[in-house]
């Protein structure tokens, strides 16, 4: 007689283990079970979750997005402090080297990670009820109820002008994409972080550490100096 599945069996007569609940592995971008041997990623230094194979491939990030969506050269990228953990191949210029998964659409009621081709208003007319979307730079939608709370508090802070400034129909994003080359403004649905340009190691650690899903192993190389300067200052 085999013996039952999910139950762990001790080698003494009439004795067994409880059963061991395993906890599924599910993609945080479609919500699939993956494989048990895909590897662990980690955003920040808090939340962990799994890609299925499948958003591993269309949603893959590698340098050559982050080059095209700093506007840095991949020389200059790859002085900056935040990158240098990640190994080059031999005889590469490191453009097709895998970041990790950017979290490009975030609901910012469910708070469901959506894929690139995925539509933010389609998700919404199908999910929830009474949205708005907001114009004032994080351009996330919003309950209609909490509408006027969250425009009070939002809005993208200039690191040139030292203020948040004021566009035609109060469109802050318009000034950072028409106005002020030399201001990176984060490209994330629901960010309202801006850097000078100049700053990319910043602008990196920024991407990196809030909106970027990477390997727990490369996470830890990524974020230890960072947490070393926290402890100085």
């Amino acid at each position: 007689m085999g013996r039952s599945k999910g139950r762990a069996h001790s080698s003494k007569a009439g004795c067994s283990a409880p059963v061991i609940k395993q906890e599924r592995k599910l993609c945080v971008y479609c919500s699939d079970t993956v494989i048990k041997k895909s590897e662990l990623l980690i955003k920040g230094n808090l939340l962990y979750g799994y890609v299925c194979a499948n958003c591993g491939e269309t949603e893959s990030f590698t340098m050559a997005d982050l080059q095209k969506m700093t506007g840095a050269d991949l020389a200059t990228l790859k002085k900056c402090e935040s990158l240098k953990k990640y190994t080059l191949p031999e005889g590469s210029d490191g453009s097709d080297v895998l970041v990790g998964f950017f979290e490009f659409k975030k609901c910012g009621i469910c708070q469901n990670l959506l894929k690139k081709g995925d539509n933010v208003r389609d998700h919404n007319n199908e999910c929830h009820d009474a949205v708005q979307i907001c114009s004032l730079g994080c351009k996330q939608f919003v309950k209609a109820e909490n509408f006027e709370k969250h425009q009070e508090n939002c809005g993208i802070f200039c690191p040139k002008c030292k203020e948040i400034p004021s566009t035609p129909n109060n469109d802050y994003r318009q000034h950072f994409m028409n106005e002020l080359k030399d201001v990176f403004a984060c490209p994330a649905d629901g960010c309202c972080k801006a850097f000078l340009r100049e700053d990319l190691d910043q602008i990196c650690q920024h991407l990196l550490l809030t909106h970027m899903w990477i390997s727990a192993v490369k996470n830890q190389q990524i974020a230890s100096p960072v947490n070393k300067r926290r402890r100085k200052e």
